[in-house]
């Protein structure tokens, strides 16, 4: 059997209590993070109605900010 410190006791003690925590963290921003995914512009290919901006613009027009 090895001799071990009991300072270097409480250091294991403590890593093997940060360990399951970190995994769950790790977990849990992984999962957060493929929420942000961008969606692809063929997820709007069906959308109606089409935006047709000569339709929408249609009439007097009062502007108040910009259109991009």
């Amino acid at each position: 059997m090895r001799y071990t410190h009991p300072r270097n006791q409480a250091r294991q003690s403590s890593k093997s209590h940060k360990q399951p925590l970190r995994k769950w963290l790790t977990g849990l921003a992984i999962i957060g993070l493929a929420g942000c995914g961008t969606p692809s512009i063929i997820d709007y290919q069906e959308g109606t109605p089409a935006f047709e901006p000569e339709n929408f613009f249609d009439g007097k027009l009062t502007a108040h900010g910009v259109v991009k």
